[in-house]
């Protein structure tokens, strides 16, 4: 029973290789090492132990920053400090793919990740 979680992920990559853009597989599991440094400061809403993480992720994928308009406090704020963030992510869903929204919970709210793949897994294999 406890390897159920790790089973539906693997089985989720096998099955639907298009749920995952390039680099992002190999980011989830830390072998993805960006070519450089994100620009910028971190976004006032992240926590501050997990800008590393975010800043890591905005290096590997330059286009997250405008694309989920990451500086939009008023819309991250209440994500960041939300008791079940990978469940509300509103209107920014429709911005991020499904996997995309698990990199954003492993970088920030990784207290949050077990739940974030369980749901991502669930969705994508279409079970309960």
């Amino acid at each position: 029973k406890k390897d159920r979680l790790t089973f539906g992920v693997y089985l989720t990559r096998g099955l639907f290789a298009e749920e995952f853009k390039e680099n992002e597989w190999e980011f989830f599991l830390g072998s993805y090492v960006p070519p450089q440094e994100a620009g910028g400061p971190a976004p006032s809403w992240c926590p501050a132990d997990r800008v590393q993480g975010l800043h890591k992720l905005r290096a590997a994928f330059p286009e997250a920053d405008s694309k989920w308009q990451l500086s939009k406090e008023d819309v991250w704020q209440p994500w960041a400090s939300s008791d079940a963030c990978e469940q509300n992510f509103g209107q920014m869903a429709m911005k991020m793919s499904r996997f995309q929204r698990v990199l954003l919970v492993q970088a920030v709210r990784p207290d949050r990740l077990e739940s974030a793949l369980y749901s991502f897994a669930t969705e994508v294999l279409g079970v309960d």
